[in-house]
């Protein structure tokens, strides 16, 4: 009796010690976008990715929830000059800035997206928003932190911006065209063109 009794506790224990399922890891899921089509993905993810060569390449971490919300860290190499710089989509509004800089960029999203506006900037807003991009992307679960806009950077609307640049080109053309009417000689001629150019 007494060998049944430890043999029947020693089937018991072994039961009662089975080892634990192993938790599945998830799998990084592969996507193929354009940055513009990332506002449009209905779930969160925490996605990364790399493009380029040594001396001219670009890697990131992009953190998106839902279609609401994006935040964008970027390291570039361009002539093997490092730099940093971050985006985070809020509210329909796009604020941009580079790292070890105070003053960063505020426009809307269809700005964003606005060839024109992108040869505006001369490439400033760090991120070609029309080239697919190799993303390797795992489920998140979105930190607030991470997509709140920094204290401690003025950002400057690119609208404004260029508003006052316009202004200001506008100003300086029509001051030389005024000239150009003054140097002309005495008649109708001078007076004419002195007046289409409000001078």
């Amino acid at each position: 009796f007494l060998g049944l009794g430890i043999i029947g506790t020693t089937l018991l224990f072994s039961a009662c010690t089975t080892e634990p399922a192993t938790p599945e890891v998830e799998q990084p899921k592969q996507l193929n976008m354009t940055f513009e089509e990332m506002f449009a993905l209905d779930a969160s993810y925490k996605c990364e990715f790399a493009q380029g060569e040594e001396n001219d390449r670009t890697t990131g971490t992009i953190y998106v929830k839902d279609d609401t919300s994006m935040r964008g860290d970027f390291a570039s190499t361009v002539n093997g000059q490092a730099t940093e710089s971050h985006m985070i989509r809020i509210d329909g509004k796009m604020y941009i800035w580079m790292s070890g800089q105070k003053n960063g960029i505020l426009l809307s999203e269809e700005d964003l997206f606005d060839p024109a506006v992108q040869e505006a900037s001369d490439g400033g807003f760090g991120v070609d928003t029309q080239q697919n991009v190799e993303l390797n992307c795992l489920t998140w679960t979105p930190d607030e932190m991470l997509l709140t806009v920094p204290t401690g950077y003025t950002f400057i609307d690119f609208n404004e911006q260029m508003k006052a640049i316009m202004e200001q080109l506008g100003g300086s053309m029509k001051k030389s065209q005024c000239d150009s009417c003054a140097a002309m000689p005495a008649g109708t001629g001078k007076d004419a063109c002195l007046k289409s150019f409000s001078c």
